[in-house]
């Protein structure tokens, strides 16, 4: 092979090196959805409503303080 000819082939391999690691740097990453829920909270009673990534898709709680807390496990229950 002529130097000539090797040199072109480098430089091909090095612009298709460089593409690649640009186009996969270029690629944004949609971020994962764990939870998502629906909460309707009127007077007296909140309704926990899970869409998706929940064990239980309706939860209904009675709270009589003045603030509720509610939070998930690593089951997709929620806890009171």
């Amino acid at each position: 092979m002529t130097v000539k000819t090797l040199r072109t082939l480098v430089a091909i391999v090095i612009v298709l090196t460089a593409w690649a690691v640009g186009h996969v740097q270029g690629q944004a990453k949609r971020p994962v959805d764990l939870f998502l829920i629906r909460i309707d909270a009127p007077s007296g009673e909140t309704r926990i409503n899970c869409e998706k990534g929940c064990a239980e898709k309706v939860q209904a709680f009675s709270c009589n303080a003045a603030r509720c807390t509610y939070r998930f496990n690593q089951n997709g229950y929620v806890e009171r």
